[in-house]
C-alpha cells in the first residue's frame, strides 16, 4: 500500500468533559503529548459558562454528567455554535442502538465506545479537523462574494420583464439618491430623464425578445436621473438571466464620474469569480435549483441548462433523508447545516460531497430559498475510510481485529440478553508455530498465518465472527450457539482443517495444530472480559492436555487451577 501524508494539521484546544476522573486523565494525558491543548471538566453547566467565554476547536464528552442529562448538554453546546463550528465526539459506554441514535440526534457529530482506542480517537479527529476546515473556507468565500457585492462601487439591480425592480445593491440607492423602500417594487424607468425613456423601454424589449447574454447601449453612456432630478452620465450594462421563477434584467450601473474607481472594482470582482472553483447553487423554496455555476458544472458534470428547475436532491443518490427535511421545514435566517451526501456526476462516478446550507432571503427579509456550497471531500472519506479499517482489521490476514472482535462481541451480548440466546467465544493457539518461525523464517509464519485464517473463514456462518487476536492466536464468536453438540462437532471441524499440511511458497511441506478453548454465554460468564478469560484459560488447558485438542472449564476451582499455572 503506497505512502500516503497529510500536511500536520495544528494543535487544538480541546475541551474534555467527563466525571470520571481517571479516564479523563489518561484521554488529556495522550492527547497532550500530541500537542493539543487540553481543559479538563467534569460538570455541563461549567463547560457551558466556559463555552460562552471562550471558543474552543474540539468538545470530548461523556453524555452521563453528575449535574445535567448529557443529551441536553450537546443541544445547548450546539446551539452556542451559531457561527463556528467545533464537532462533538461523545465518549461512552452506552452501545445500544437508542442511546447512539439519542446521542446523534441531540446534535453530537460522532461517537466512540470506551475503552478508548487513542489511534482510533486521533483518527477522527484529523478527519473532522479537515472537514472543519473545508466548510469553514467555503463559509469565508461566501462572505468574501457577499461584501463584496454590497461594496461594489457600481450600482446591481434586478428587474422583472415589466421592468419593476426586484433587488438591489447599496450603490443603486447611493448613486440614485433613493431610499430602498421607494426603490423596490417600482418601475426603474423613473431613473432614466424623461428624453432616454424610449430608448430604455426599447432596448430592455429587444433583450428579452432576443435572450442576448449582455448588450450596452450603443455608445456605451447614457444619462440618469436622480431622486433630487439632478441628471447625470452614467454607463449601464444590460444582461438577461434565466432563472426558474422566469427571465430577468440585471442592470450594472456605473457613475462615470468615479470611472478608476469602478474599473478596479470589476477588475477584483472578475479576479475573484475567476479563482473560484468551488460549486455554489441558488435553490428556490421548492428545492429547484435556480442558479448553478462554473463550479457546479466542473464538480457535477453537468450543464447549467440541463440542471436549472431540476430538484436539488436528484444530485444525490443517498443519505438525502436529511436534506428533504430541511428544504420541506425551512431554516432559519442564521442557521446553517452541512450534511455528507453521495453523488453520481453525470459521467457516472460517484462522490462524497460536503453540502453546507444557509437560508436565503431578499431585501424585504422575506424566504427566498436557499444557498448551496458543495465540496468533494472523496479523499478525505476515502482516506478516514482506510484509517477506520487499519485500526479494525488485521494487516497480514485482513480479519477483524482483537478492537473490532470486542466491538462485535459487546453487540452480540447485547442482541443475546435482548432474544434470550447463547453463544459461544473459541478462543485457539496454533500448536507448533514458533518452530516453523525459527526453521524456516517469518515469511514462512505468515504464510501459515494467511493459510489458517483462510481455512478457518470457510467453516463459519456469516453471522459468526472470526478475529486475529495477534501472534498465532485466533478468536471466533459463534452467535445463537444454542446446541453444545453443534459447537463440539464445529470445534473439532476447526481442528482438523488446521491440521492439514501447508505447502510454502519454498517448497516445505509443514503442520501446525490447535489448541481450543471454549466459553459459552451465559453459562461460563455474563461480560465480554469473563467470556474472554474463560476461553483464554480453557486453551491453556488443552494445551496442557498434548495440545491439538479443545476444552471447556466447568467449575471455578478449576479454573483457578489453569489460571495459576497460566500466570508461571
Amino acid at each position: 500500500m503506497p505512502n500516503t501524508t497529510s500536511a500536520p494539521m495544528p494543535p487544538l484546544h480541546i475541551l474534555l468533559l467527563d466525571n470520571n476522573a481517571a479516564e479523563a486523565g489518561q484521554i488529556a494525558s495522550a492527547l497532550q503529548q500530541q500537542g493539543h491543548q487540553v481543559t479538563q471538566l467534569n460538570s455541563g453547566q461549567a463547560a457551558l459558562e466556559l463555552l460562552r467565554q471562550t471558543p474552543t476547536d474540539l468538545l470530548l464528552m461523556d453524555v452521563v454528567l453528575p449535574d445535567m442529562e448529557g443529551y441536553a448538554a450537546i443541544r445547548q453546546i450546539k446551539l452556542l455554535q451559531e457561527n463556528r463550528w467545533a464537532p462533538v465526539i461523545v465518549l461512552t459506554t452506552l452501545d445500544d442502538d437508542e442511546n447512539l441514535i439519542k446521542t446523534l440526534e441531540a446534535g453530537a457529530d460522532d461517537c466512540l465506545l470506551k475503552p478508548i482506542d487513542f489511534n482510533v480517537l486521533q483518527a477522527k479527529i484529523r478527519s473532522m479537523q479537515r472537514i472543519a476546515q473545508l466548510q469553514h473556507n467555503a463559509q469565508d468565500l461566501a462572505l468574501s462574494h457577499a461584501t463584496t457585492l454590497d461594496n461594489l462601487v457600481d450600482g446591481v439591480m434586478v428587474l422583472d420583464t415589466q421592468l419593476h425592480i426586484e433587488s438591489a445593491n447599496p450603490a443603486i440607492f447611493r448613486i440614485f439618491g433613493y431610499a430602498p423602500q421607494q426603490l423596490l417594487g417600482q418601475s426603474a424607468i423613473q431613473l432614466w430623464p424623461e428624453p432616454l425613456r424610449e430608448n430604455f423601454l426599447q432596448l430592455s424589449l429587444e433583450l428579452i425578445i432576443n435572450s442576448e447574454q449582455r448588450a450596452f447601449c450603443h455608445d456605451g453612456q447614457t444619462s440618469g436621473q436622480r431622486c433630487n432630478g439632478e441628471v447625470f452620465p452614467m454607463e449601464i450594462g444590460i444582461s438577461i438571466v434565466s432563472l426558474h421563477s422566469g427571465s430577468r434584467m440585471i442592470c450594472t450601473i456605473r457613475d462615470i464620474t468615479e470611472r478608476k474607481r469602478s474599473e478596479t472594482a470589476l477588475r477584483q470582482q472578475a479576479q475573484i469569480i475567476d479563482q473560484t472553483h468551488d460549486s455554489i447553487i441558488a435553490i428556490s423554496q421548492q428545492g429547484l435549483i435556480e442558479s448553478w455555476n462554473q463550479g457546479s458544472e466542473r464538480l457535477y458534470g453537468y450543464s447549467a441548462e440541463s440542471r436549472l428547475g431540476t430538484p436539488l436532491t436528484a444530485l444525490f443518490s443517498q443519505h438525502t433523508e436529511q436534506l428533504r427535511y430541511v428544504l420541506q421545514t425551512g431554516l432559519r435566517q442564521t442557521e446553517k447545516i452541512e450534511l455528507e451526501l453521495t453523488a453520481i456526476t453525470a459521467a457516472g462516478q460517484q462522490r462524497d460531497i460536503s453540502l453546507s446550507l444557509s437560508a436565503r432571503f431578499n431585501s424585504a427579509g422575506e424566504a427566498a430559498g436557499y444557498i448551496g456550497y458543495s465540496l468533494d471531500i472523496s479523499e478525505l472519506k476515502d482516506a478516514q475510510r482506510k484509517l477506520e479499517y487499519l485500526a479494525s482489521h488485521d494487516q497480514l490476514t485482513h480479519i477483524p481485529n482483537r478492537y473490532l472482535f470486542n466491538d462485535r462481541l459487546h453487540q452480540a451480548l447485547h442482541k443475546a440478553r435482548r432474544n434470550l440466546h447463547k453463544l459461544a467465544i473459541l478462543f485457539l493457539d496454533l500448536d507448533g508455530f514458533k518452530q516453523i518461525n525459527d526453521s524456516f523464517g517469518h515469511d514462512a509464519g505468515d504464510e501459515v498465518l494467511l493459510c489458517v485464517a483462510e481455512r478457518m473463514s470457510q467453516l463459519f456462518r456469516r453471522s459468526d465472527s472470526l478475529a486475529r487476536f495477534g501472534g498465532d492466536e485466533f478468536a471466533v464468536l459463534l452467535e445463537e450457539a444454542d446446541q453444545l453438540d453443534m459447537i463440539e462437532m464445529l470445534a473439532q471441524r476447526l481442528i482438523a482443517a488446521i491440521n492439514q499440511p501447508i505447502l510454502l511458497r519454498a517448497g516445505h511441506r509443514v503442520q501446525v495444530g490447535a489448541s481450543l478453548g471454549i466459553a459459552l454465554y451465559p453459562l461460563d460468564g455474563s461480560s465480554a472480559e469473563n467470556l474472554l478469560q474463560t476461553a483464554d484459560l480453557a486453551m491453556y488447558k488443552a494445551k496442557q492436555m498434548n495440545k491439538n485438542n479443545y476444552q471447556f472449564l466447568r467449575d471455578t476451582h478449576e479454573m483457578q487451577h489453569y489460571r495459576e499455572l497460566h500466570a508461571h
